[in-house]
């Protein structure tokens, strides 16, 4: 992204433009290889995850609430669940929702449409789903996917085997995406997926891949798709100078709870750092305290005040991961005594004479751990917990 094209909302405090670019920060430090294992996998337990959905759900509804008058409980109550599993891939782009319907979900009143908590996840096609059941009015699937356990439009899924979607799914011959929202051209329409996203390769030279369909009767079928943006075969390497220059591809990009609101698409943190890391071969959980649990070296900054904070935070090495109890971020470095980060930021709050004030941000921003000192929410710094080296 062009400096003079950028938005100016991402000027945020002590932020200046050279920060905007990657090499700025890449210049600061020499390249390293990231531990293949730094950052562990989804866990592939499907019926478990499904488990875990029915034993939190009441408690997840228990203070939603939504605006046209549905009884959240009976819908639970009221589908249809298999015997056995059956297996598919999303053949177009979704959402995963945590209950099957598209009404919105709210904690309170005071919540507006950028908070959806029935907004689970998107969705990206070739994503693997398993399926548990099917909702009273036949519309929805009851799926477990990597982005976790809720509701898929039916129309949205190809089912077919389960070794055909293995199949697809780890074929060593793949193309990887490399943009935020890469096309892939098909002989009847383009289809939008996201960054680190792979299909298996069809002709390599021909950047043709294979794209999963959904025939008539709702199975699972291939076509050809040409890949109109950047992409490279397999994987990039495993290197902070590819984690930050990937995550820049982001910069300016809209926020988005559960990646779309009323506005359209966007990211959130956590989504952020999975893209960005699957680039690289990594597949994080969809969640942010979900991937600091797989973390490999997690440091613990409870009991830490902001000086030795600031101490601690010094020492790491760009690309390390920061976690809040409801943030993830990613760590770019330090100039002249303030920590540096890029994430995906919905609103951070900013003093004023007699109170305080919230900041709509809702972009991919570069900002300082001080952002929101001398707010009741306290800054990004002092409400850090732990952090993932690399």
């Amino acid at each position: 992204m062009q400096l003079a094209k950028l938005d100016r909302s991402l000027f945020l405090p002590g932020v200046v433009p050279e920060m905007l670019s990657p090499e700025f920060w890449l210049e600061r430090f020499p390249d390293f290889d990231l531990d293949h294992q730094w950052m562990g996998a989804v866990k592939d337990q499907p019926k478990l995850a499904l488990s875990d959905y029915f034993a939190n759900i009441a408690h997840r509804l228990r203070n939603l609430s939504n605006k046209n008058g549905l009884l959240p409980e009976k819908i639970i109550d009221n589908f249809i669940q298999w015997d056995w599993p059956e297996y598919g891939l999303m053949t177009q782009s979704g959402d995963l929702k945590l209950l099957p319907w598209e009404s919105p979900l709210f904690l309170s009143n005071k919540e507006g449409p950028d908070l959806d908590r029935n907004q689970l996840s998107g969705l990206d096609i070739g994503d693997r789903v398993v399926v548990f059941g099917l909702s009273i009015d036949g519309q929805w699937y009851l799926t477990v996917t990597d982005a976790g356990t809720g509701w898929v439009k039916r129309e949205m899924v190809g089912i077919g085997p389960e070794i055909q979607v293995r199949n697809f799914l780890s074929g060593r011959s793949r193309m990887v995406l490399l943009d935020p929202a890469s096309r892939i051209q098909t002989k009847n329409s383009v289809i939008k997926a996201s960054m680190g996203c792979s299909f298996p390769i069809n002709d390599y030279s021909r950047r043709t891949v294979l794209i999963p369909h959904q025939n008539a009767k709702g199975n699972l079928e291939f076509i050809i798709g040409i890949i109109k943006d950047g992409a490279i075969r397999n994987h990039l390497p495993k290197t902070a100078y590819h984690l930050i220059r990937q995550a820049f591809k982001y910069l300016g990009h809209p926020y988005a709870w559960g990646d779309r609101d009323s506005e359209g698409c966007g990211r959130d943190c956590s989504r952020l750092i999975r893209d960005v890391l699957r680039t690289m071969g990594f597949n994080p959980p969809r969640n942010s305290q979900e991937q600091l649990i797989v973390g490999q070296k997690r440091i613990n900054l409870a009991g830490l005040n902001n000086s030795q904070r600031i101490t601690r935070l010094k020492r790491l090495a760009p690309g390390a991961l920061l976690f809040t109890p409801e943030h993830v971020m990613i760590f770019l470095g330090e100039v002249q005594g303030e920590v540096y980060i890029i994430h995906a930021l919905f609103k951070y709050l900013r003093p004023k004479k007699n109170g305080q004030e919230p900041v709509i941000v809702k972009r991919v921003a570069v900002s300082g751990l001080k952002l929101g000192m001398g707010t009741d929410g306290g800054s990004l710094l002092e409400r850090l917990t732990e952090v993932v080296e690399v």
